[in-house]
């Protein structure tokens, strides 16, 4: 996983060099240990930052899972977030006319 997200994040690079890149962690869940791997997995993001940011290109970790309560914030199969989660994700690090709507990714993709 983590070497498919350095790919993308080349391919963003190389179709738009100013790309600002926001790395997401999982959101927490309450279906252990089915998802056991999620918290090993959610270290993963600030090392791959680390290695990929530079100060022409930033990748940044968002911190949408902070405040996130997965008893409160999470439909009934403890997994699948509410409507009314999304609104404690945040981008830090990003003034709010750069912060990433939820088609960027796709914008950034080379066109086939």
């Amino acid at each position: 996983m983590i070497a498919a997200t350095e790919k993308l994040i080349t391919s963003f690079r190389a179709s738009n060099p100013k790309v600002i890149v926001v790395l997401a962690r999982v959101i927490p869940e309450g279906k252990p240990p089915k998802y056991s791997c999620l918290p090993k997995l959610n270290t993963e993001p600030a090392r791959t930052a680390a290695r990929l940011r530079s100060p022409a290109q930033p990748v940044i970790v968002g911190a949408q899972a902070t405040g996130f309560d997965w008893p409160t914030d999470t439909i009934t199969d403890h997994v699948q977030p509410t409507h009314a989660a999304p609104r404690k994700w945040r981008s830090p690090g990003l003034p709010s006319s750069k912060r990433p709507s939820r088609f960027t990714a796709l914008r950034a993709l080379p066109p086939r």
